[in-house]
């Protein structure tokens, strides 16, 4: 017994003298939300550990009030925020964890402009670096009697000198004084003649529609547009649902051909403006977003034709389930169908923790941890109005759980089916391991649409979602579509008896 206790002093007294050399664990810490009052634009980006916010004009940037400032993984955050802001200039954050991370936040804000005068063509043009305002006038106006109906030049509460609207004469460059504080802005005011009294304005083209644009003068009536395909000869006129703002107005015209080349022009009267072109995006659809094509690679189903990349286009989980014998949570259905083949999602457990039955526009990179690194999107450059299909689901009962939803066992399970438009570099790398995934609040995300369901449909269902989108000025690089039969699985949180169909995906234009 003392040769024991002898021993076990001399172990101790051992592993006393060796040093401590385990690494620390990396634990990213990121700003997951940020709000200030008067905010209307909140973009966080992950990579560059920026968030970029824009504010409306009622509020002060250098005493912004914090409504909230979260982080991930339990960070210390420092400075600790107080419950204003300055963020007249950029600020920088230390958060930290084991590891410490460097974030800015910066605020933009934006400010109504504008310069109003009676019968001028279009809306007045402001150079916020040269500080003027470009008014157009038609050829018949007198620019030494000019009316002007309104103007503000900065932020609400600044004053104008002299009142714009006691100034009559606009033959020569006027000049105003604009305070603001203790700030004094100059502002020049030019205004030119035109000899037409409309302009054809700007477009944005999708698939088989196009938003076109004019401006004319502030009172017009019956505004409208022409276009035509530009190897046809004969004008379309287009008049339905013009709205008129002022001296602009726009039209959606629909019934347009994709991948097709068109001319248009506003009309006002006996009035035309300039010819101009647009061309019609394509409407692409994903390869087999029918689900009838499946391939098999020794124990795993792919649904795709083959794996070289020009027909790799889904993926899913199957390759991790499948290392300790073959287990495809997602697989070709030829029973359970809208016709054809379906695909067939089911959650499953793998050591212990869900798996669960998923596919997505993708591919699988590799195993890591308990999770793995997936990368989301394939190439795509159209813009779709809606995105439909058909889904069956049979949920179960949640008994696999963790954080941040280990409250949720014991409860239903929830299906999710959505679609992403997105103008990332490179396609969204996911790695379920530190729960990097897909946020809607991403700013290169231009449009997404999300069913979420909790209920046995008994059946197949139809859903048509339409596109939310967040940008309209914006061209895709990569769409990610996506079917999970727990909503969780990523937090490897759901059911193991959680079912999941789905058929006949197609995106509408």
């Amino acid at each position: 017994m003392r040769k024991l206790a002898g021993f076990l002093l001399v172990l101790v007294m051992s592993f006393s003298c060796i040093e401590n050399d385990i690494p620390y664990p990396i634990i990213v810490a990121d700003i997951t939300s940020f709000e200030v009052e008067g905010q209307t634009k909140c973009d966080i980006d992950n990579k560059s550990r920026n968030v970029a916010v824009e504010v409306d004009e009622s509020v002060e940037l250098s005493k912004l009030k914090l409504r909230s400032f979260v982080v991930s993984n339990d960070a210390e955050i420092v400075p600790t925020p107080s419950e204003y802001i300055d963020l007249s200039e950029p600020k920088t954050f230390k958060l930290v964890t084991y590891q410490e991370y460097l974030w800015t936040i910066s605020a933009k804000q934006q400010i109504e402009r504008f310069f109003k005068v009676t019968g001028q063509v279009g809306a007045s043009i402001f150079d916020l670096v040269e500080k003027s305002v470009l008014v157009t006038m038609p050829e018949s106006a007198d620019l030494a009697n000019l009316d002007v109906i309104d103007a503000k030049f900065e932020k609400l509460g600044s004053v104008i000198t002299p009142d714009p609207k006691s100034v009559k004469n606009f033959r020569d460059i006027v000049s105003f004084n604009v305070k603001l504080g203790d700030t004094t802005y100059t502002w020049d005011v030019i205004v030119v003649k035109t000899e037409s009294k409309v302009a054809t304005g700007s477009v944005n083209a999708y698939a088989k529609y196009a938003v076109v644009s004019g401006a004319g003068q502030s009172g017009m009536k019956d505004p409208y547009f022409e276009y035509r395909k530009e190897t046809d000869s004969n004008w379309t006129k287009y008049t339905s649902n013009v709205i008129i703002q002022e001296s602009n107005f726009t039209a959606v015209i629909e019934g347009l051909e994709p991948q097709t080349t068109y001319k248009y022009r506003a009309v006002l009267g006996e009035d035309v403006g300039e010819e101009k072109t647009f061309t019609t995006e394509a409407a692409a659809q994903v390869e087999n977003s029918s689900f009838d094509s499946w391939y098999k690679d020794d124990k795993t189903w792919y649904a795709n034709v083959d794996l070289t990349p020009a027909n790799y286009w889904w993926d899913s989980g199957n390759k991790a389930t499948n290392i300790l014998g073959e287990k495809n949570p997602t697989s070709p259905e030829e029973s359970v169908v809208i016709r054809g083949k379906s695909v067939k999602l089911a959650s499953t457990a793998m050591i212990g923790v869900l798996a669960a039955g998923s596919i997505y526009t993708g591919k699988f990179k590799e195993i890591i941890g308990i999770g793995a690194k997936l990368s989301f999107g394939i190439p795509f450059t159209s813009r779709p109005k809606g995105f439909k299909g058909y889904y069956n689901y049979t949920p179960g009962i949640i008994d696999k759980s963790k954080e941040p939803y280990k409250e949720l066992k014991g409860q239903i399970d929830t299906c999710q089916i959505y679609a992403v438009l997105a103008d990332w570099d490179e396609p969204f790398e996911v790695n379920t391991t530190t729960a990097k995934l897909i946020d809607f609040n991403d700013k290169n995300i231009i449009a997404y649409c999300q069913l979420k369901c909790a209920e046995n449909t008994n059946g197949y269902r139809e859903f048509n979602m339409d596109f939310n989108y967040k940008y309209t000025d914006r061209i895709p690089k990569y769409i990610v579509l996506l079917a999970a039969s727990s909503r969780y699985g990523d937090y490897f949180t759901g059911s193991t008896s959680s079912v999941l169909y789905v058929d006949e995906f197609e995106l509408v234009y």
